[in-house]
């Protein structure tokens, strides 16, 4: 490929020396090999750099993994938290579902008690009733299971009244919370 190259020649007959003023720039020399030796020492410590860049970067992936770890531990608890509070809100629909209809079924038995509660109202008076009985007898004889009749009716109304209190603690504290309310504004 090459041709020979000829090595004979003025420039490559060389040049004869001693060897002091060969070693003459061995300070100059030897700084340089401790040159070259801190930079080996400093490409040494960059080796070590990158082992405490790696110690880093798997510090930084401990750190990734608790953060991401926390996120999933608040996302949990916010579902939780909104599966509670749906289950607290189906809880407070069925309540409400319920006092609905016990209350429209108070409503429909305190309609059917105001027609006993007039018809009642609209019995003679006591002097009417002597008079009305002395004159018949067979008036005296129907009147008198009609005031059994009204009498156990109201005595069935008002056992009904404090037995609704008592079966339903809503009633007991929406009652205790509207006498507050009754004292606070006769105080004002």
């Amino acid at each position: 490929m090459r041709s020979d190259i000829d090595m004979e020649g003025p420039a490559y007959a060389g040049r004869r020396s001693s060897r002091s003023p060969v070693f003459e720039g061995a300070d100059e020399e030897t700084v340089a090999v401790r040159e070259i030796a801190v930079d080996v020492d400093d490409d040494e410590d960059d080796d070590d750099d990158d082992d405490g860049d790696l110690r880093l970067l798997g510090n930084i992936d401990n750190e990734l993994e608790r953060e991401y770890e926390e996120l999933r531990k608040q996302e949990e608890e916010v579902v939780n938290k909104l599966k509670r509070k749906r289950t607290d809100d189906q809880g407070k629909g069925d309540s409400v579902r319920h006092q609905r209809a016990l209350w429209d079924r108070a409503l429909e038995m305190r309609i059917s008690m105001q027609k006993l509660v007039t018809g009642y109202s609209q019995l003679l008076e006591m002097e009417g009733k002597l008079e009305l009985c002395t004159s018949d007898s067979q008036c005296e004889k129907a009147y008198h299971p009609l005031t059994k009749s009204a009498v156990a009716a109201v005595d069935c109304l008002l056992e009904l009244k404090n037995a609704l209190p008592e079966q339903n603690t809503a009633i007991t504290e929406a009652s205790a919370a509207n006498v507050d309310v009754q004292s606070m504004m006769r105080s004002l």
